[in-house]
């Protein structure tokens, strides 16, 4: 399979242009992202696909976003990773529903069996097993949707925590795919879940991922903000003086 192409170049291309301006030679930056001199190599040349974990640790490595890289969200080739892509749509709709019963289900499992799942998205997610997570997140969240608003009590505090799990795994593959909105909601659908369950943990964590999305954002707006200043706040050059020498 060929590598991506965004619209206005190849990422290969793309990625090797940033990563010269950032004054890193191939080797240098296969050592910050921990990935081999060789597959850099062949991502930039277009002989190799620019993965979501090729693409992750890259912009990681570059200090940039992945669609700085890709132009996202970039229509990647056909095959698999078309497929993931095509699984964002579903989990955008599902998310949208967070505060609806799921009528699609008409009696969920238990939380025991659902439990086994939950667990295995999130191996998923550990392992950056993107198609996977694609494939199955989706109509698992939309199951424990279900329980969270068939239930009470212990039963639905629980089912609240399984669906922080889910959107936080849902959160990490909206912004490994370059879906920066998709991960943003996300975000907030954690911190309802968790505020919803009451657990602490899941609290503190839906307001760590808040923050960090915050500080990205300005981050992004960095180099904006200077052409957006009033001419009378920036500061002006300095002018070179002579030095007089005493009479």
């Amino acid at each position: 399979m060929k590598g991506h192409r965004g619209s206005d170049g190849g990422i290969g291309a793309r990625v090797a242009e940033i990563r010269r301006l950032g004054g890193l030679t191939q080797k240098e930056l296969a050592e910050r992202a921990n990935i081999s001199v060789g597959l850099i190599r062949s991502v930039e040349q277009g002989r190799a696909p620019a993965t979501p974990t090729f693409l992750g640790a890259v912009s990681k490595a570059l200090r940039v976003r992945v669609p700085d890289l890709t132009g996202q969200p970039y229509m990647p080739a056909a095959g698999p990773d078309m497929e993931v892509h095509a699984a964002i749509s579903v989990l955008r709709a599902e998310m949208a529903a967070y505060d609806l019963d799921n009528t699609a289900i008409r009696e969920p499992r238990s939380l025991q069996q659902i439990s086994g799942e939950v667990d295995r998205i999130c191996r998923y997610r550990r392992n950056a097993s993107f198609h996977r997570l694609g494939e199955e997140l989706p109509p698992l969240l939309g199951e424990v949707r279900a329980v969270v608003h068939r239930t009470t009590g212990e039963v639905r505090d629980r089912a609240l925590v399984m669906m922080c799990e889910l959107y936080y795994s849902a959160h990490s593959l909206a912004h490994k795919l370059g879906y920066a909105d998709l991960a943003a909601l996300a975000v907030d659908r954690l911190a309802w879940a968790a505020r919803e369950s009451g657990d602490q943990l899941w609290t503190a964590t839906s307001q760590f991922q808040r923050a960090a999305t915050h500080l990205r954002r300005r981050l992004d707006r960095g180099p904006e903000l200077p052409r957006a200043l009033p001419q009378r706040h920036r500061t002006p050059p300095r002018r070179r003086t002579r030095c007089r020498r005493p009479p």
